[in-house]
């Protein structure tokens, strides 16, 4: 009898400490959420604007000096290094032009500055309905589905999208039922380490972007930004540059 009292005594202490502990992780993995979001759209926004700029220069370089080795294989029709090196120009010229965007050169690429009203309203939206404050796994791959739809709207910079989400899923019957959760402290329990292995996931995640080469290459570009220089520029006035050289070497070689 003793240790029951004891037990029942402890029990709402500790639901209200692991509760607290809920709460502070809540914030953190929605903070992180985020963070990760808003990196990837970055990210995203960025290769864009590298292709348009820079890529497309690639592309037009890599065809020219195909069409050079091309014409020097015409010309030596018996040696098989130069056809050999003929086939691999033309090979790498296919293959910047399978990812050049040339259609959408002339568009201008709007980089991914969210405003602080467009996070808060994240925040808002992701502490309500972030996939793993989910009690079953039913529960927790419907809330996955809302939280991409969250995310690809915020990644549009679509306020009236959130907004409109929010609303929807304040009236869903999944809200309504999230409502008449009893959060014992088994099920407190169960979202603390739900919501842990997320912010886990999420941490291996950015690690990931950061360490890539298009993170590097972004961070490269802010760094040579705020000294003033346009890095992009200063790449595509350096590949118009030997455009114009392959241009003449060709022209040469087809007046031969």
């Amino acid at each position: 009898m003793g240790d029951l009292v004891k037990r029942d005594v402890a029990t709402p202490d500790a639901l209200r400490q692991k509760r607290v502990v809920l709460a502070e992780l809540e914030r953190d993995v929605v903070e992180r959420e985020l963070d990760l979001s808003t990196l990837q759209r970055t990210l995203v926004a960025f290769e864009a604007k590298y292709v348009r700029i820079v890529g497309t220069r690639y592309a037009i370089l890599d065809d020219l000096n195909a069409k050079i080795a091309e014409a020097e294989a015409r010309g030596s029709p018996d040696d098989a290094t130069i056809q050999e090196k003929a086939r691999r120009a033309r090979q790498s010229a296919d293959e910047s032009a399978a990812g050049d965007n040339t259609e959408h050169e002339g568009a201008p690429v709007i980089p991914f500055e969210p405003p602080p009203e467009l996070k808060s309203f994240y925040r808002l939206i992701a502490r309500q309905l972030h996939p793993d404050l989910g009690v079953t796994e039913e529960d927790r791959q419907c809330r996955h589905e809302w939280m991409a739809q969250v995310n690809d709207a915020y990644h549009q910079s679509d306020q009236d999208s959130l907004r409109r989400l929010l609303e929807e899923w304040q009236a869903s019957p999944e809200a309504a039922q999230a409502g008449k959760t009893d959060n014992g402290l088994d099920q407190v329990i169960r979202k603390i380490g739900q919501v842990r292995q997320r912010i886990d996931s999420i941490e291996r995640a950015v690690e990931m972007l950061q360490t890539s080469d298009l993170f590097e290459l972004y961070a490269n570009y802010q760094t040579e930004r705020d000294n003033d220089r346009d890095l992009f520029q200063e790449m595509a006035a350096k590949l118009d540059q030997e455009i114009a050289d392959g241009e003449r070497e060709l022209a040469s070689l087809q007046q031969e």
